[in-house]
């Protein structure tokens, strides 16, 4: 551990990071320090084809998102199918799930005292 206090987002599609360097990152990194992250774009859910983007087509191929010059444009991953990811490619338990994708964003923006569990007084945003 080279920076103990380092946080970071982790995009678990298999396309921004590799799955073996998911597998690294968390086991290094641990799920105190991970964030589960997106980076959806409005073509998330509308299956593959080309859309507009700000003025920029984007083209949906299977669970890839790319500009006309092949470079990555952002995902289509949903936060259940990164759990899902981060499963698969790791031996991610329940409770390392809910640290990376509940509790250390809500931390992460200064709002775990109403976001980020469920608990009275708290805000019910449920996956």
């Amino acid at each position: 551990m080279l920076i103990k206090d380092l946080q970071s987002q982790l995009i678990v599609d298999g396309e921004h990071v590799s799955p073996e360097m998911i597998k690294l990152l968390f086991k290094t990194i641990r799920p105190d320090r991970l964030m589960l992250i997106t980076d959806s774009i409005r073509a998330k859910g509308l299956g593959s084809g080309t859309y507009d983007l700000g003025g920029q087509n984007v083209t949906v191929s299977g669970t890839t998102v790319r500009l006309d010059n092949g470079n990555l444009a952002g995902s289509i991953l949903t936060m259940i199918d990164g759990v899902k990811n981060i499963v698969k490619y790791t031996d991610a338990s329940l409770q390392d799930i809910m640290q990376m994708a509940s509790i250390n964003p809500a931390k992460q923006i200064n709002q775990y005292g109403r976001k980020g569990s469920i608990a009275k007084g708290k805000d019910a945003d449920i996956l």
